[in-house]
């Protein structure tokens, strides 16, 4: 997504059905800036992760799928141009991973 645009609609749709309110959300590029603030960057995809590697190898950049009790090795399908159906998926896939990391979190249990 270039910067500034907001959700896409279906994954705004979806949210909602979810209880969460996407409305002020809007893209942002990845920076070197950006990552100097992160402790740890949740990526959907491996292409991501190498991304951020790029920019920082220091940054502990990771799958959000590693932290699923039913992941998928590949990360989160793109929902960008598919159906709703694959943005309910997905949507799930990234809910189920970050419940697990905020779990792993509040265990303090150290990252996998």
């Amino acid at each position: 997504a270039a910067k500034g645009w907001p959700a896409h609609p279906l994954a705004s749709a979806v949210a909602r059905e979810a209880g969460l309110d996407l409305s002020s959300h809007r893209a942002q590029p990845l920076t070197r800036e950006v990552l100097l603030w992160s402790d740890t960057v949740l990526c959907m995809s491996r292409a991501h992760v190498n991304r951020v590697r790029e920019l920082d190898d220091s940054v502990d950049a990771r799958l959000v799928t590693d932290f699923d009790p039913d992941p998928d090795a590949d990360g989160v399908v793109d929902p960008i141009g598919q159906e709703r159906e694959v943005y309910v998926k997905s949507f799930a896939a990234i809910r189920s991973s970050l419940e697990g990391f905020v779990a792993r979190l509040a265990g303090g249990v150290p990252g996998g």
